[in-house]
């Protein structure tokens, strides 16, 4: 593990999707010396019940896709609860039917983990 690049980007698809958004802010306050350490930390410290801050999220999510980055814009539809967007994203642009059936199942919470 020590050796391994800890980049909390990498999981935030997965715990946005198990709704665990206070872990991926703390992988966050974890992730010194990342670029976008502090600016993901007052992003992700708002309350995204709010319509203002799922706006914030949806508006990343389509400039993510705009640069490719598929998967993180997936976790950013998650954030701003656009299930649909993020699965349409799955299977389109990554050609991944099984994640996007994973994500169904994982946020709906038809399949719990511990």
């Amino acid at each position: 593990m020590q050796d391994e690049k800890r980049d909390p980007v990498d999981c935030s698809l997965f715990y946005l999707a198990l709704k665990k958004k206070s872990v991926l802010l703390g992988l966050w306050k974890l992730a010194n010396g990342h670029s976008d350490q502090q600016t993901m930390l007052k992003f992700l410290s708002n309350d995204f019940e709010q319509e203002r801050w799922k706006t914030a999220a949806l508006k990343n999510a389509y400039a993510l896709l705009g640069k490719q980055r598929f998967e993180y814009a997936v976790a950013f539809f998650l954030l701003a609860d656009r299930l649909s967007d993020a699965i349409n994203v799955c299977i389109k642009n990554l050609q991944d039917v099984q994640l996007a059936v994973l994500l169904c199942r994982v946020y709906d919470g038809e399949f719990f983990i511990d």
